[in-house]
């Protein structure tokens, strides 16, 4: 009886020891496609042209203030 006892047990622990370390969950993996971005039309050009136009207005004060 003891025997039989004992290997029960053992067989219990054996299976709850390779069914507690088995994962359940899975990762799901996540592709992402990429696209080029689109370009805007002369962004650095518009910025640089305002720039340029700040800049002049500037030089045109500071010149018609010398005169």
């Amino acid at each position: 009886m003891k025997k039989i006892v004992l290997i029960t047990m053992l067989g219990v622990f054996a299976s709850a020891a390779f069914t507690s370390c088995k994962e359940t969950t899975k990762e799901k993996q996540v592709i992402v496609k990429e696209q080029p971005a689109k370009e805007q039309d002369g962004v650095f050009e518009k910025a640089g042209e305002k720039m340029d136009n700040k800049v002049d207005e500037k030089v045109n004060e500071a010149l018609d203030d010398n005169k």
